[in-house]
């Protein structure tokens, strides 16, 4: 029993042996980024700036890209103001946004393991499949929520840089400020109406949008989407007794093919002391001719008519009418006079000859927006 006791013993320690020279020859293999010598490495801190944002997030996300083409890094943070990630000597890039992947029920999120192939796509709207006629090449799409990036397309520190500060007992900082831009772009609608008296409740879907984004770029995919525009309010007006206006607003991603006039502001600083003060980098907007066909953007319009049961609808094409606002670029608008959308007249649900508009309201809200036309 003792001799096989002292066996085991020997056996244990060849085995430990044997693991320790693996774990030796195998340590010359890279280390994922979250492991890393502290001797070879450097600390990133990011310190994302949400100065175009209504509201503060509430998190963000960080995807670090190694230049070789190892595995990248995701950061999903509550810290909005910066975080600190310690990276191997070595060459990187860095998309942020706000939020994460999985709270934008209206996007999805494709590709996103390359920095170059990132993609944000619309997701389906299931819930209005059918109302409207829209292009074969279109995909009726969610309104999407806001969304901001901002990306870094070339970050590089060496290994003599990171040793010349620890010879002087600093460590080795790159501090970059990142400043997401907003790139979803509103539309607001703005078209002339007779017989606004006659209509009860207003739909409408712009169809011919970009339905894909690619963050790095900061550019419209050509894959197009259609929207369901449900935010309507209607106005007479003082030149016609029966005539006035239809405005509709609808978040979209911008028209397919095109810039969206934002490029990178991200800034970096280096730094070997334990300070992180703000850098303040310039937005930068670079100017791009519309590439989309004019012909293939419509606006349908459906209106439910004061009888209650009478759907009037009419289509417009509006691709040479779409503008940028001057001082918004993310601003789109499309005026239409002409045509004039048409509300023949109608006998109310009622029965007394009264309209179910209220000129006496300002802006008319939408009266009933659950309606299966």
């Amino acid at each position: 029993m003792k001799k096989y006791f002292i066996f085991t013993q020997k056996a244990a320690f060849i085995v430990a042996m044997l693991c320790s020279l693996a774990g030796f020859f195998s340590s010359c293999k890279r280390e994922p980024l979250e492991i890393v010598d502290p001797s070879n490495s450097f600390d990133l801190i990011i310190r994302p700036r949400w100065i175009e944002l209504d509201d503060r997030p509430t998190g963000f996300t960080a995807i670090i890209y190694p230049t070789d083409g190892s595995t990248p890094q995701t950061i999903i943070s509550n810290n909005v103001d910066s975080i600190k990630v310690s990276l191997p000597a070595g060459g990187y890039r860095v998309l942020v946004f706000n939020q994460t992947q999985d709270e934008f029920s209206s996007l999805t999120f494709r590709h996103m393991d390359s920095y170059y192939d990132s993609q944000v796509m619309l997701a389906e709207n299931t819930e209005d499949v059918g109302k409207y006629s829209i292009m074969s090449t279109s995909t009726l799409a969610q309104e999407p929520a806001v969304f901001a990036s901002d990306c870094c397309n070339e970050l590089y520190v060496d290994q003599h840089e990171i040793d010349v500060a620890r010879s002087t007992n600093c460590r080795y900082r790159k501090v970059l400020t990142m400043k997401p831009h907003i790139i979803i772009s509103t539309l607001n609608i703005k078209l002339r109406v007779e017989g606004i008296y006659n209509g009860y409740a207003i739909e409408g879907c712009i169809d011919g949008m970009a339905g894909e984004v690619f963050p790095t770029y900061f550019d419209a995919g050509d894959r197009k989407g259609a929207f369901v525009i449900k935010e309507w309010s209607g106005k007479p007006n003082s030149i016609s007794e029966t005539g006035g206006y239809y405005y509709g607003k609808v978040r979209v991603f911008g028209m397919p093919g095109t810039s969206l006039y934002l490029s990178s502001s991200a800034s970096i600083e280096t730094q070997t002391t334990p300070e992180y003060p703000e850098t303040r980098g310039i937005v930068t907007r670079s100017y791009s001719d519309p590439k989309f066909q004019p012909e293939d953007m419509v606006l349908h319009m459906r209106v439910l008519l004061v009888d209650r049961k009478t759907v009037y609808e009419q289509a417009f094409n509006v691709g040479d009418l779409i503008e940028r606002t001057l001082n918004d670029p993310l601003l789109l608008e499309i005026n239409i006079e002409e045509p004039v959308l048409e509300l023949p007249y109608v006998k109310p649900a009622d029965g007394s000859g009264a309209s179910g508009f209220d000129a006496e309201v300002e802006d008319w809200e939408v009266i009933d927006q659950d309606i299966n036309f």
